[in-house]
């Protein structure tokens, strides 16, 4: 039976991968027509090889009608820009009146060329097309390539620094009659903020604005004349509602950039702001505080910046912060964001490795104040060199805690998490989700977390070894949470940043200038970790619980099915072999994801 086009159509657009294809194919069984035309009708994505572009090439000859319904493809699938050889006679058969977008990483010059010269000599009116990938080659061809599509784009990109071809699209924009999205950008170059006026005006469509500043001249001899011409020359756009831009460097230019701005598109509700020193986000934060919505805010900062100011300025009734510190002495940066409509804040730093905690304490004190709080909370300190510069009171589980007391979740690492005997936690009444990334946690820091947050969920234990209070891994690792409502147990391997970005090095190791093999001990000791845990082999469970009482399983690598065995087996089977015990009130099931070990657990009343 023939299933309804509609539904085919719904179908196909969920439709990524070969395998998700292959899986439909199984519930279907046969291969039906309506399905065919459906997967024509999404995005193709054209690879890069002979034997693909012959293959569809034939299909398409044996059945033309299918080209009709291409109205969407991508001729760069990567992530970044990587040139590859587009077959010709592909593209076309398959570039027709019908095409809407041409989408990629990006295209080169000689592409750029051949869709020109194919659109020019076809005698064919492409009047759908609504936006082609950046050309990753000269700008010129790029811009008589947008040229041609003047009646349909609804993004454009142009570059005030290539010259000719594009001061000629300059004085055309007003040609550009559907535009939703307008690219502007002069790296390496100035230019004067009349003459910006004079082009943002023939911008008349777009709702969309990019300004990819270089630098911005203000050519006014003083304050009055710079006021007087903000108030009769400047004319207001009202469709303008996203704006992105880069700010000038001087605080005075910064301020008066951003008030031009925010007066000529009255109806801006969402920006997105780079700037070039942290000291300018005061300057121009009286222009943008009344705006909807900052998708972010951000900048490199040193030391002598003042951080306080961000979290003052950009906080909201309820903030999120990440904090990670690289394995490189790397700029510092930071990246913020705000919403009135959720009344909500994200904080992002991004430390170098010899950063001091003082930053964090400048964003914490600032952030969590009697009106607003901390409510997630991501912090890294694996590679925080504290230790190793001698800082005074470095930031560790309990002093982080203490700034955060209704943090909601709380995702914490660094290579060890220890007990300390005379330090409290304060009460975490709104903790919910928790997670531990660490080499060595202490039980019994485990325990006071646990004591500390009655209302505690899900607990995450990523590429963690519990650790007894001597700090010696034990047999049986202990998990004990008596005193809360937690849910859910999740034991994992983590994903290291780090690890990501060194997995295509083959020996996944750092050399300095001088070929010397820079020493990572953070490093080495939470590959050793993973390993052993990627490693591991029958793996025995018990899970007290007030609900289930006392149930004893283990698991196996391969299996993802626990088999539940007795007390006795459980015993003598623990003196050869690694085990956990968690103790829990309620607890309803167990996750486990330890590379060889993978297994889902419920557990029912007794």
């Amino acid at each position: 039976m023939t299933l309804p086009s509609e539904l085919w159509m719904n179908v196909f657009s969920c439709v990524l991968t070969v395998k998700e294809l292959a899986q439909c194919r199984l519930v279907c069984r046969t291969w039906d027509p309506i399905a065919e035309r459906a997967m024509f009708n999404r995005q193709l994505v054209i690879k890069d090889g002979r034997q693909f572009a012959d293959r569809l090439c034939y299909h398409l000859q044996r059945k033309s009608a299918l080209i009709r319904l291409i109205k969407h493809i991508d001729v760069n699938p990567n992530e970044y820009y990587e040139e590859v050889s587009l077959d010709r006679r592909l593209l076309k058969m398959i570039i027709t009146p019908d095409l809407e977008t041409i989408s990629g990483a990006g295209i080169s010059e000689a592409d750029a060329q051949f869709f020109m010269d194919l659109f020019l000599s076809s005698g064919r009116n492409f009047n759908k097309i609504k936006a082609i990938p950046i050309c990753h080659g000269s700008e010129g061809v790029f811009s008589r390539l947008q040229y041609v599509l003047r009646g349909s784009l609804e993004t454009l990109s142009v570059s005030i620094s290539s010259g000719e071809p594009n001061e000629f699209i300059l004085r055309h924009l007003y040609e550009f009659q559907k535009l939703k999205s307008f690219n502007l950008h002069w790296f390496g170059q100035t230019m004067a903020i009349k003459e910006l006026e004079n082009t943002l005006q023939k911008v008349q469509t777009a709702h969309d604005l990019w300004l990819n500043a270089g630098s911005v001249v203000m050519d006014f001899r003083n304050d009055a004349q710079r006021e007087a011409w903000l108030h009769s020359s400047v004319q207001r756009n009202t469709r303008v509602d996203t704006l992105r831009t880069i700010v000038p460097h001087q605080p005075q230019d910064a301020a008066f950039y951003m008030k031009y701005l925010t007066q000529k598109y009255p109806n801006l509700a969402d920006v997105s702001i780079s700037l070039r020193r942290i000291a300018n986000l005061k300057a121009i934060f009286p222009y943008i505080d009344p705006i909807q919505t900052i998708s972010s805010i951000s900048s490199a900062f040193h030391e002598s910046d003042d951080l306080t100011q961000i979290g003052r300025l950009l906080k909201s009734a309820s903030n999120s912060i990440e904090i990670l510190y690289e394995p490189e002495d790397l700029p510092c940066t930071f990246k913020a964001s705000r919403s009135k409509v959720t009344n909500h804040s994200e904080f992002s730093l991004c430390l170098a490795s010899s950063a001091t905690h003082n930053y964090i304490r400048k964003l914490f004190s600032s952030v969590a104040t009697s009106t607003s709080n901390i409510t997630e909370l991501t912090i890294d300190l694996v590679h925080c060199a504290g230790k190793k510069y001698k800082y005074a009171s470095p930031l560790n589980l309990y002093k982080t805690l203490d700034y955060a007391p209704h943090v909601q979740k709380l995702e914490f690492s660094d290579r060890h998490i220890t007990f300390e005997n005379d330090s409290l936690l304060p009460a975490l009444n709104d903790l919910k989700n928790l997670e531990f990334a660490c080499t060595k946690l202490d039980t019994r820091a485990l325990s006071q977390v646990g004591q500390a947050a009655p209302n505690l969920k899900y607990l995450t234990l990523a590429s963690c070894l519990v650790v007894n209070e001597r700090g010696f891994y034990d047999k049986i690792s202990r998990i004990v949470l008596p005193g809360n409502t937690l849910e859910k147990v999740t034991l994992r391997l983590k994903e290291w940043r780090w690890e990501m970005l060194l997995e295509d090095e083959s020996d996944n190791e750092e050399y300095d200038d001088f070929g010397e093999r820079i020493e990572r001990p953070e490093m080495d000791e939470l590959r050793d970790i993973n390993e052993k845990l990627r490693r591991k082999d029958t793996t025995y469970f018990h899970v007290k619980t007030n609900t289930a009482g006392d149930q004893y399983f283990l698991l196996k690598p391969g299996s993802p099915v626990a088999t539940f065995i007795s007390k006795e087996n459980y015993a003598q089977s623990t003196e050869r072999a690694t085990a956990f015990y968690i103790e829990c009130n309620s607890l309803a099931s167990l996750s486990v994801d330890l590379g060889n070990i993978c297994a889902d657990v419920r557990f029912q009343s007794s």
